[in-house]
């Protein structure tokens, strides 16, 4: 092996473990953002962690940066997927109803209209996507409510009276 290839082959080692070390940074910061602080024992109210800047970011917060950051090319799709789907598995049931119901909020934007119009033309991409038609990419509003779906913590799509709730309760 001649030295431009020892020189290559310890780089890709180097790049492979800075690439290792920043997911297990990602990863463990993204716990403990996502851990629940813990109560005062006199009170029950909750004590922010220590270290930890005012304010911890929460579960809605991450996944929209993270999602932020996949669009931008700021992460590539394939390791922002990883790690998005990370931290949603680690998320609890009214965590991901939230990030499901303002992504479907967001999709009701891009759509235009009335609410009902909105209720309408999501309640449409639901049935659609239930029966197994994948959206194209040039279609905003599918694409937004095909990652609804995924954040859903139990499998099952919102009805039309449960869209039309999710849409009113929005300013």
């Amino acid at each position: 092996m001649s030295d431009l290839e020892a020189e290559f082959a310890r780089v890709e080692a180097e790049i492979a473990r800075d690439r290792a070390a920043l997911l297990d940074r990602l990863i463990r910061n993204a716990l403990q953002e996502l851990r629940p602080p813990p109560r005062e024992a006199v009170t029950g109210n909750s004590v922010p962690h220590a270290g930890l800047s005012p304010g911890p970011v929460d579960f809605i917060t991450t996944v929209m940066q993270l999602r932020d950051m996949m669009a931008s090319g700021g992460i590539s799709r394939d390791f922002g997927g990883a790690l998005l789907s990370f931290v949603i598995s680690r998320a609890t049931p009214p965590e991901r109803f939230r990030a499901r119901d303002l992504l479907l909020v967001e999709a009701a934007e891009a759509a235009g209209g009335t609410t009902w119009a909105k209720m309408l033309r999501i309640h449409a991409e639901l049935s659609a996507q239930r029966n197994g038609r994948q959206p194209d990419a040039t279609n905003r509003v599918g694409l937004l409510v095909h990652e609804a779906i995924s954040f859903g913590p139990n499998g099952r799509l919102p009805g039309r009276r449960q869209l039309l709730r999710i849409l009113s309760r929005q300013p």
